[in-house]
């Protein structure tokens, strides 16, 4: 048990890195958020959407160029300097070119040119507020946030905030509800996994992702072995681990390599423990 709770933390310290959505998603069909944020579009969905100037610049801003992106949006200042949603997206680029500072100033601009609850920006200065680890503080906001909407991204942070404070009852609860709208979200579907294997209930977390093909995800793998190992399913679980060849996550590798290590000490103890004693 000793050794499953240190993996386990590991495994938690490597998911509380990982608050972002980063992952890109090329079936609009998996992308529950897909409504609410450009986050996970892949290049070929981001170019569909170049609707108008602001939006060209935010595509701009997703697909790494943030220098051109801001410059196209602050190209439109004086026609939609009053519109808050001018300043949301023009907060969205910095946000995404690591200028946290100026994307919260962004973002409050766009709360006080808005008459009634802005949703969207409330949710993002929260999201700025979990980059700076002050995550009692971005609770208070989401809270606050959910209350209002029916929107997804606002309790998708919400869960993980909860996650990084390590309250999985109240981050699992979230995930479950996530997943319950749509099974095929890839992100609903790894935070619930992934706090269901916290809770340590192993067979439910691999029941989760058995259901999706995550062969391309580190993260997804990782929770997999870990549940074989917790289950008795040593082999199966170094063959995992094996398959994380090319990953570069160095936090989960660093998980994987003290995992691996620990599967084939146990693994040799089992085979000689099969072997028969010799004769005196």
């Amino acid at each position: 048990m000793k050794v499953i709770t240190i993996l386990t933390f590991i495994l938690f310290i490597n998911s509380c890195s990982q608050v972002s959505m980063n992952q890109k998603i090329e079936n609009a069909n998996f992308d529950a958020l897909k409504e609410e944020s450009f986050m996970r579009y892949s290049s070929n969905r981001l170019k569909i959407n170049e609707s108008s100037e602001i939006q060209k610049g935010l595509i701009e801003c997703h697909s790494g160029d943030h220098s051109s992106g801001i410059d196209i949006i602050k190209s439109k200042y004086q026609e939609k300097k009053n519109h808050p949603t001018y300043w949301n997206n023009l907060g969205n680029c910095f946000f995404l070119s690591q200028d946290y500072y100026k994307a919260l100033w962004s973002y409050n601009i766009a709360v006080s040119k808005t008459k009634k609850f802005n949703i969207i920006s409330q949710n993002n200065i929260a999201v700025i507020m979990l980059k700076q680890n002050k995550t009692k503080e971005a609770i208070g906001i989401l809270k606050n946030v959910v209350s209002k909407t029916r929107n997804l991204a606002p309790k998708f942070n919400l869960a993980h905030s909860y996650l990084e404070l390590g309250l999985l009852k109240s981050s699992n609860q979230i995930f479950r509800e996530l997943y319950k709208f749509n099974k095929k979200d890839i992100d609903f579907v790894h935070g619930l996994a992934l706090t269901e294997t916290l809770s340590g209930r192993f067979k439910d977390s691999q029941a989760i992702i058995s259901t999706i093909d995550y062969k391309d995800r580190d993260d997804f793998l990782l929770i997999s072995a870990l549940n074989n190992y917790s289950l008795g399913n040593y082999a199966q679980a170094q063959e995992i681990l094996e398959q994380q060849g090319l990953i570069l996550s160095m936090n989960v590798k660093r998980s994987s390599k003290k995992l691996y290590s620990i599967i084939e000490k146990k693994i040799e103890e089992i085979e000689k423990s099969r072997q028969p004693a010799s004769k005196q």
